[in-house]
């Protein structure tokens, strides 16, 4: 998204503001503005995306290149439901539509996971049990939510200094979507993230930690293969984190029994994309609270 720009009328119309309104912004910097080699402002889309959110504008999707539908109204009980069958369509661009209407009408990022992407996952994963739609459907809907939350991770803003949240998934655990969820949840919290992907050993996290000595490491549990194997290794990247001083943060339907957790060691677990959000805005404001006293 980085290279794409608009001009300031372009603008104001995907703002369906006056275009003196567009540039008053832009003179009081509340917009960044770049310059042609011509002296022409230009405008980044990033920049309009994120504005109208704050501000709580529309966007005119013409504009902006995000073909949205008509899904402002729609209850949020049937959010799910509707993003499922989008995914399960013949029209790919269709899930793209719903989302993208939802995060450009200024629904947190926490709340799009948690409501609309993991409920979403739940229907379908109920669908493929029950034999009435094909593994390829499955493995498709995967993709393409992927794609969107790339997409959505290019509108959110840059990460801000000292603030890096690195993971993925432990071995024989081949979910990808909880962890980009958490990659997604925590860059719209501004930390520079590294989703290091699925099925990695922990000897690989441990190198990790050392390598690029993140604030944040986040383990997506959605399967345990072996508990025999995977409790030690758990507690070997938890050394390690305590050794670089980073917070292990634990979350996935693998972990929602209290005894497995009783067993581990981590700084915390989540059970929800917005309660991850509450806590790295929490470690956020005590690691600030640190700095300043020191």
């Amino acid at each position: 998204m980085d290279d794409q720009f608009l001009s300031p009328k372009q603008a104001a119309s995907a703002l369906q503001v006056s275009e003196s309104s567009l540039r008053r912004w832009c003179d009081q910097g509340l917009l960044e503005i770049v310059r042609t080699a011509g002296g022409h402002r230009k405008i980044p889309i990033r920049e309009i995306v994120q504005f109208a959110r704050s501000k709580g504008l529309s966007l005119s999707p013409a504009e902006v290149s995000l073909q949205v539908s008509a899904t402002r109204d729609t209850p949020p009980e049937t959010w799910a439901s509707l993003f499922a069958d989008a995914l399960l369509s013949t029209d790919s661009l269709a899930a793209r539509r719903f989302l993208m209407e939802l995060f450009n009408s200024g629904m947190e990022v926490s709340e799009i996971c948690d409501n609309v992407i993991a409920a979403a996952f739940h229907i379908i994963g109920d669908r493929w049990s029950c034999d009435s739609i094909d593994v390829y459907q499955e493995r498709r809907s995967c993709e393409i939510v992927t794609k969107i939350m790339h997409e959505i991770r290019g509108f959110q803003q840059s990460p801000l200094p000292n603030r890096m949240a690195i993971g993925g998934t432990l071995s024989h655990d081949y979910y990808s979507i909880p962890t980009a969820m958490v990659d997604l949840v925590l860059s719209a919290e501004r930390y520079r993230t590294e989703n290091l992907g699925t099925s990695l050993p922990a000897s690989s996290f441990v190198r990790a930690v050392h390598d690029l000595q993140p604030q944040i490491l986040w383990i997506s549990v959605s399967h345990i293969q072996d508990e025999s194997q995977f409790i030690p290794g758990l507690q070997e990247i938890w050394s390690a984190c305590v050794q670089c001083n980073v917070a292990l943060i634990l979350g996935g339907r693998a972990l929602t029994e209290p005894l497995i957790r009783q067993r581990l060691t981590y700084t915390a677990h989540c059970d929800s994309m917005r309660s991850l959000k509450s806590l790295v805005a929490s470690i956020f404001r005590m690691t600030s609270q640190k700095s300043a006293a020191e």
